[in-house]
């Protein structure tokens, strides 16, 4: 990507290095989750009462100005076919800022072999000054090792809140599984209107890698079309259950 630190890319390159060359029965790496590491996600929810806490780090260059954040995130698979997460975004550059994000994933229908995944989205983001509420639906198609994806979300609420969120963005994402060395390639085109701006395109792309059973590490790059910045993500996430919140077995009488 145009204007990414060196450095950075060379950590990007080093994803694909680390970790043992095969992990059996490991599926967490083809989880694309928004930002973990291109806005464009999947429509398949984490497992029912598995947890997945994520820590990407951001980095954006835009007209001469750099921008640094990180986004804890967390995600519980409430219940079957339904995530729950909840996340703090922090920038500091040229205008620090903070904001919450919690946020409600339901997948009614699994892919089957005629018909994509579907699932339903709901984000709601406040500063703690001005709250925006965003609505969205998503969809994923296999063929074979690769997977499409296409995603279209609204915002349903007006005055401040288009400072948290853009009117409208769709977007559509390709990726594919390299199996021996449990990593995913992912590429991406996004189209969003800005809240009382014209409308603006970006590409990205990016891995997600298995680096232990537990942990996967990603990184990937977004470039505005339009004169806008360039933005780097990287970071990494771990999927983990809690025993005490699983039901128990019946015992046979």
């Amino acid at each position: 990507m145009i204007g990414m630190p060196r450095t950075a890319a060379f950590v990007a390159v080093g994803l694909l290095m680390i970790g043992p060359k095969r992990l059996g029965a490991q599926i967490d790496y083809r989880n694309l989750d928004d930002g973990r590491p291109n806005r464009v996600t999947d429509a398949q929810p984490v497992e029912r009462y598995a947890f997945e806490v994520s820590l990407p780090y951001l980095f954006r260059r835009d007209g001469g100005a750099s921008t640094h954040g990180v986004s804890p995130h967390l995600d519980f698979g409430a219940g079957r076919n339904l995530m729950v997460g909840l996340g703090v975004d922090i920038e500091q550059g040229p205008q620090d800022e903070a904001s919450l994000d919690a946020s409600v994933f339901w997948n009614p229908r699994r892919e089957t072999v005629g018909l994509p995944a579907v699932a339903m989205a709901a984000h709601l983001t406040t500063d703690f000054g001005a709250a925006a509420l965003e609505v969205g639906a998503l969809f994923t198609r296999s063929l074979g090792r690769s997977r499409l994806h296409a995603n279209g979300a609204a915002r349903m609420t007006g005055g401040r809140s288009g400072e948290l969120a853009p009117d409208w963005w769709v977007g559509a994402a390709w990726d594919y599984t390299l199996l021996r060395s449990s990593t995913l390639l992912a590429v991406e085109m996004v189209a969003e209107r800005p809240a009382g701006l014209e409308v603006s395109w970006s590409i990205g792309g990016g891995l997600r890698r298995q680096l232990t059973p537990t942990l996967v590490g990603f990184a990937g790059g977004r470039q505005s079309l339009d004169g806008g910045g360039t933005e780097l993500t990287l970071g990494v996430s771990h999927a983990f259950a809690v025993a005490s919140l699983m039901p128990r077995p019946r015992r046979p009488r």
